[in-house]
């Protein structure tokens, strides 16, 4: 059975701005992506998703060349707005899966015991040869280049989708910073929805990965009061403590938290912590009072939280430094004519033919993928692209 018309499918590859989902959510249109392992799972999830929603937004992530995923590619119908091609300069592309922050451990719940300093420093890695490593790595560039399952792959899943004719292109530059929000206002009209609120601007404008893997859950109890710098766990099995959640401010649910970072830090303190939150579950509200109850946790609780949160900024910086540039990817192609040679037949044939034929324009403004272009034009006068 085909799956349900929905309103937009949109295609990409991995890196061009998954966020895009989550503000189309904010608009209240439901989202389903084929974000699965097999053809079958896919199936499935998106027609159960698709059969209990009015206004949607159907995203497809992954290409497989299987005769049933192609199958699966071809029942999904024609939109009734549009299909919308969510693309990205390649170069950009690169660095980012070199890049893109990885959590190193399960374990985000901790208390006061704690070492804060030593903790948040091993909780992020990086994708490398061999497993998550401290830093970005360059070493397994071709890897990404050949992982079409994820990347590089949107000419060949156009060509999957036969009842996709029209198509329209919207690049990451309109949904990062201050163009998000007039770009989510185009949103709202082509499906018919309220225009998002003024004062949800900042939401639109800065929700993105800052903080990813940093922000744990605290478990306060008293039996912790004393010890500092143990990180004795056995607090955990005991249920009468109280978890409190650091969370970006965008994560704070009506109905599920409740905000008590004003309590629990000065004014001076939250007008330097970002965006960071202090929250706990509102089931949790009679646990809160008993907490505020016991003044010496409660103090300490504080004086910890503010250092945790200091530690999480500095944290987020040292993370921040050790990204890669596109400047860093180009210098590794250019020093590497055969991965240059590969990388542009990958472009040329799998991913970038549909959007050179349609939006030369949107090509022609990516700087980096321009810059690459140059290089390997420098080996086709050398006659090295025969």
């Amino acid at each position: 059975m085909p799956l349900k018309q929905c309103d937009m499918v949109k295609f990409t590859s991995h890196g061009t701005g998954d966020t895009f989902d989550s503000f189309i959510r904010k608009l209240n249109i439901n989202t389903y992506s084929s974000y699965r392992k097999r053809e079958k799972e896919i199936y499935i999830y998106c027609f159960n998703a698709s059969s209990f929603q009015d206004k949607a937004l159907l995203t497809i992530l992954e290409y497989y060349p299987s005769s049933k995923d192609k199958k699966l590619y071809a029942i999904i119908p024609t939109p009734k707005i549009k299909t919308l091609n969510q693309v990205r300069d390649p170069i950009s592309m690169l660095k980012h899966y070199m890049s893109v922050k990885r959590g190193k451990t399960k374990n985000k719940i901790i208390n006061l015991t704690y070492n804060t300093k030593e903790y948040l420093a091993n909780l992020i890695g990086y994708s490398a040869i061999g497993g998550l490593k401290s830093y970005p790595s360059l070493e397994n560039i071709e890897d990404w280049i050949n992982f079409r399952i994820m990347c590089f792959h949107d000419t060949l899943l156009y060509n999957a989708l036969i009842n996709i004719n029209e198509v329209e292109f919207m690049d990451m530059s309109e949904i990062v910073g201050e163009r998000t929000f007039e770009t989510m206002k185009r949103f709202a009209k082509e499906f018919n929805v309220a225009e998002p609120k003024e004062e949800d601007r900042e939401y639109f404008e800065r929700k993105s990965s800052d903080f990813a893997h940093l922000l744990p859950t605290l478990y306060i109890h008293n039996d912790d009061l004393e010890k500092i710098n143990t990180n004795d766990n056995s607090s955990f099995k005991k249920k009468d403590g109280i978890h409190l959640y650091l969370l970006k401010k965008f994560f704070i649910e009506e109905n599920i938290h409740k905000d008590i970072t004003n309590e629990i830090l000065s004014k001076e303190d939250i007008s330097q912590i970002d965006i960071i939150r202090v929250a706990i579950k509102c089931e949790d509200e009679e646990k809160y009072k008993e907490f505020k109850a016991n003044t010496k946790l409660f103090n300490r609780t504080k004086v910890f939280v503010k250092e945790l949160i200091e530690n999480i900024l500095e944290q987020e910086k040292i993370e921040n430094a050790k990204k890669l540039t596109e400047n860093d990817v180009l210098d590794y192609l250019r020093k590497d004519e055969r991965l240059r040679k590969k990388f542009k037949k990958v472009l040329d044939e799998e991913h970038l033919a549909l959007i050179k034929s349609k939006r030369p324009d949107i090509v022609a403004s990516w700087k980096y993928y321009q810059e690459f272009e140059r290089m390997c034009e420098e080996l086709d006068r050398k006659g090295k692209f025969e």
